[in-house]
Formats: C-alpha cells, structure tokens, sequence
C-alpha cells in the first residue's frame, strides 16, 4: 500500500522518507525537489518506478480507471465539501503516525 505524507521541502527529508518507503509526497509545492534528487543520483530512477507501480497498482485495483469520465454536475457538488475537506485534513495529521 502506497504511503502518503505531507512535509515541507526538504531535500534530506525527502531523500531519505523515499527510501523509507513514502510513495507519494501530498502537498508538495517543490517537485524541483524530486527531479534535483534523482538528476543528482541521490533518488534512483528505480525507487521512483517503484512508486509508480504501487501507486497505479492501487487506483487500477479501486476501479479509478474503469470510468476516466468526470460527471461535472456531481463533481460540483462534492468535491470539496467542508466536512470532507475536515476529514481529510484530520487524516493527514493522524494517519502517518498509524502507519
């Protein structure tokens, strides 16, 4: 199962939370971080792949690419819900200490 957390952009950081086993890093607004690490050699292209095939892995088994069409009318009036935004952003701060 794919493993989600949400940091600052920290090369270390991130470096060493990718080989510890963190797939996806949720609200990142520095991939830059990403590329530096791997066009450097720090992240290895390999661990990157890694990632990749547990994330799809997980939304191919959850069905996320049977239906690739987006209902807009439903979209509008779920996404971004105040109790789910309050759940998910609960989540987030509980859910990597129960990994």
């Amino acid at each position: 199962m794919p493993f989600l957390l949400t940091r600052k952009c920290d090369k270390t950081e991130i470096n060493t939370e990718a080989y510890a086993g963190v797939d996806q890093f949720g609200g990142e607004a520095c991939p830059e971080v990403i590329i530096w690490l791997v066009q450097t050699g720090k992240l290895s292209e390999e661990r990157i792949d890694q990632s990749v095939r547990r994330l799809l892995r997980d939304k191919f088994s959850l069905g996320l690419f049977d239906h690739p069409y987006l209902d807009v009318e439903a979209a509008e009036r779920i996404v971004g819900q105040p109790e789910f935004r309050k759940v998910g952003e609960l989540a987030q701060r509980i859910l990597p200490f129960c990994a």
